[in-house]
């Protein structure tokens, strides 16, 4: 489901088998509900990469109305989970190696950024929220909860790039971590002990909430370098 780019087009298949199945909450179908039910398919893989959207499938099956269901498919698209194209349909954007690549080195610049203004901005009640973050995470790698897992990578990150201050730098970061999504997913899926990852957590949001700069900067490349090392042995 990773496209290996190349002349020779050889592709990394990723197994899903053993995914837990998605449980909804029973509330009216709204686009932000069914939005995050598409984002949870998708991201889970369990809409796999490159594959075609059966839009009166996926409407039958979520039990949701056709116009709230584009409106989910279109802001999709925005965020490059769904591909959409005239005459051709839509379509799940695959996973690129290439891709992933890029992502990273754009995350090396981004990240050390947003983290660094936030320890320069932190107050107390930014850092509870923070910590309370780290712990449900920490909660959630002692029950091996993977799904849960990719939501509050998520969260972290995202509360670190408010804490910026700087909405066009937070917004960078949040389109960054949601193409990351499915890539978070399938490392912490298949690519063993994703413990230190979150154990790395508590360190950045310690640096952070100390309010040094420079710490949190170098907590922040370290971290996304531990991604990097994850991708890197899963690869090969």
């Amino acid at each position: 489901m990773i496209r290996q780019d190349g002349e020779n087009g050889r592709r990394w298949s990723i197994g899903t088998d053993g995914m837990s199945p998605l449980e909804y909450a029973t509330r009216p179908p709204k686009a932000d509900d069914v939005y995050e039910k598409l984002k949870h398919l998708i991201v889970t893989l369990q809409l796999a990469p490159g594959s075609a959207v059966n839009e009166q499938e996926l409407i039958r099956q979520l039990t949701v109305g056709r116009t709230p269901f584009r409106e989910a498919m279109l802001r999709l698209s925005h965020e490059g989970l769904i591909v959409r194209a005239p005459r051709r349909g839509s379509w799940v954007s695959d996973l690129s190696i290439t891709e992933l690549q890029q992502l990273i080195d754009a995350r090396c610049f981004v990240e050390p950024l947003v983290t660094r203004r936030a320890a320069e901005r932190i107050a107390e009640p930014e850092a509870d929220k923070l910590m309370r973050i780290v712990d449900a995470g920490e909660h959630a790698v002692r029950q091996h909860d993977v799904e849960t897992l990719v939501w509050h990578d998520l969260q972290f990150h995202s509360c670190v790039a408010q804490l910026s201050d700087n909405q066009y730098f937070a917004a960078f970061s949040k389109k960054i971590d949601t193409t990351l999504l499915r890539y978070w997913y399938v490392s912490f899926l298949h690519g063993g002990d994703f413990s230190d990852s979150f154990a790395h957590h508590q360190l950045l949001a310690d640096a952070i909430a100390s309010g040094d700069p420079d710490l949190a900067e170098e907590r922040a490349r370290e971290h996304v370098e531990i991604f990097r090392a994850r991708i890197r042995n899963l690869v090969s």
